[in-house]
């Protein structure tokens, strides 16, 4: 069982208390936001001055490798971790000894959970982006093709009267249009919004 706190701590966790406080089967899914937040901050601390060139490069170069042989299958994450950021940072530690204990300097677990949380639901938002813009040209196609089609109306389960599907597809279009520029008007909003309140505790 690797995890991040407990340093104080004389007994091993109890496995009850460890499976209630994982979150690796789920959050393991943010491993590329994750490690591009703490290259990110990585890049930061060494502007700081809290890194040297040397340890800035070499905790970057371990992340990458990281990132790289996750996507490629060639390592695993495995519930052994308590959550993703603890499989980082004990992959980075693993790799490059020292200099990967740092890379926890200056931020909470809160941030990197905040951070992950907003990076992904971004990236996902893309994804949509390219799905819907298919779904549009299929229905656009189909308007196309059928500008004499005309279809059975109902409304309450009531029969109404017929229309024309190219009226019913630009409909559809249009729900899908607009429900998406809702989706991506409060993803530009996550911009500007934290997840959390600012406590001195988050800053541990």
């Amino acid at each position: 069982m690797a995890q991040l706190w407990g340093g104080r701590f004389t007994k091993e966790t109890d496995q009850l208390v460890y499976n209630f406080n994982a979150s690796i089967s789920f959050d393991k899914r943010f491993y590329a936001q994750d490690i591009r937040g703490s290259i990110a901050h990585v890049m930061m601390l060494a502007r700081q001055g809290i890194l040297n060139d040397a340890e800035k490069e070499k905790i970057i170069a371990g992340l990458e490798g990281i990132l790289s042989d996750v996507e490629n299958g060639r390592l695993e994450i495995t519930d052994q971790y308590e959550d993703i950021h603890s499989f980082v940072e004990a992959a980075l530690i693993d790799r490059i000894g020292e200099p990967g204990k740092k890379l926890h300097t200056g931020r909470s677990r809160n941030d990197q959970v905040a951070l992950d949380m907003k990076l992904y639901v971004r990236d996902e938002v893309h994804i949509l982006d390219h799905l819907i813009e298919e779904l549009l040209h299929a229905v656009l196609t189909i308007m196309e093709e059928n500008i004499d089609t005309y279809m059975p109306g109902f409304t309450h389960l009531l029969v109404f009267h017929p229309s024309i599907l190219q009226n019913a597809s630009s409909l559809t279009a249009s729900i899908s249009d607009i429900s998406f520029h809702t989706l991506i008007s409060s993803v530009q909003r996550l911009h500007f919004f934290c997840f959390y309140i600012y406590h001195p505790i988050h800053t541990a």
